[in-house]
């Protein structure tokens, strides 16, 4: 099916199918449940708002349900979610308002939820003076991997409801945050990852120790941006790539490869080994790690506009037969590797604000405070 301008109550591509605004400004987490019936929408609140709801959509009804803070934890949003076995949920809060909002809570809690009745059946602020539960991830085991505040890493028995395990520092500092984090990673054979700024990390399901994993030769390639923090001085003038060697954390190689380029936006491996990139929202370039240099290079603006721009911005989306998808304010790309041409998929009737990831033949992606998808 082609894309088809979205409209309420008309048979369109993407299809309008709810709207949670002032609950739900922001989406956090889009939960698809086990029974294959229902999805949940997490997020923090609109302007001046301080505490975020859960929208549940009936696939087979076709109808939603909206959740107020006040009938899951008072003054706060939902950040993570997982689901539990016999038709439950488990959340994660943060305190966090919306923009605007007025911070009230004094920490975040875990809580139980039965999807059928929407009720809260158990509740826990359970690690004191945490102010995020940031992600929450099924372990092979039946228990729960959690992070919180982006640097404690804990084990949940959702059956005894308790920590079995909890780890202040890991040693490799905070894990990666942003709005809406998905710091877990699964991996094909039910082992689970953990996305640092400073690497990857994995899980031992029996001990739960944390091992850096060494990525291909040990090396991870790094793209920067001159922007300052807020409030900053901007300092430098270019933005560079670089190669860094995971086990010394040394920079093996750095270069301003672009001229005059200021965010190296998005980078993502390609199927031939090469490395997709995103420069100033506007230059799509693929880049040889071996060899070290620029192999195409294109203006992309003229023919697409600009990609999405988000903190942490996920431009590349990578498909079911590795294909690789760009996400541009207009509209869904797609890369012919080999000759690195990009072809329109289909125009976006709204504009795309962020990305984005691929789930069973759709592309997701963000447009305001709606999650949309395509049926590719």
């Amino acid at each position: 099916m082609s894309w088809v301008n979205t409209r309420k109550e008309a048979k369109t591509n993407p299809q309008f199918l709810a709207m949670a605004t002032p609950v739900i400004n922001r989406p956090q987490r889009v939960l698809a449940c086990p029974d294959d019936n229902t999805i949940v929408l997490s997020g923090t609140p609109g302007y001046g708002y301080t505490g975020g709801g859960l929208l549940f959509w009936d696939r087979g009804k076709k109808n939603y349900t909206l959740v107020q803070d006040s009938a899951i934890i008072l003054d706060q949003s939902t950040m993570s979610l997982v689901a539990l076995p016999g038709g439950k949920i488990l959340g994660g809060t943060t305190t966090g308002p919306g923009t605007g909002g007025e911070k009230k809570a004094k920490e975040a809690a875990l809580y139980i939820m039965e999807i059928g009745s929407k009720k809260i059946e158990w509740h826990e602020t359970i690690l004191p003076g945490i102010q995020d539960y940031s992600d929450l991830c099924l372990g092979p085991d039946g228990l729960i991997y959690g992070i919180a505040d982006f640097k404690k890493f804990f084990v949940f028995d959702p059956v005894k409801r308790k920590v079995v395990y909890l780890q202040e520092e890991s040693g490799f500092g905070r894990t990666a945050g942003s709005q809406s984090p998905r710091i877990f990673v699964s991996g094909p054979e039910n082992e689970v990852y953990i996305l640092y700024f400073k690497g990857i990390v994995k899980v031992d399901p029996k001990t739960y120790k944390l091992t850096m994993v060494a990525l291909p030769d040990g090396k991870f390639l790094g793209g920067t941006t001159t922007g300052p923090g807020t409030g900053g001085e901007k300092k430098a003038t270019e933005a560079v790539l670089y190669i860094m060697d995971i086990a010394s954390k040394r920079v093996e190689w750095h270069q301003a490869i672009i001229p005059g380029v200021q965010n190296y936006s998005d980078l993502c491996q390609g199927p031939d080994g090469l490395i997709y990139g995103i420069a100033d929202l506007n230059k799509f370039f693929v880049f040889d790690p071996v060899k070290r240099i620029i192999v195409h290079q294109q203006d992309v603006e003229s023919s697409f506009g600009r990609t999405i721009w988000s903190q942490s911005p996920r431009i590349f989306i990578s498909g079911p037969e590795k294909e690789i998808y760009l996400l541009f304010v207009k509209g869904i790309v797609k890369v012919e590797p080999g000759s690195f041409k990009l072809s329109m998929v289909a125009e976006s009737p709204v504009p795309i604000n962020a990305g984005g990831d691929y789930l069973d033949g759709r592309i997701y992606f963000i447009s305001g405070s709606h999650l949309i998808s395509y049926k590719l």
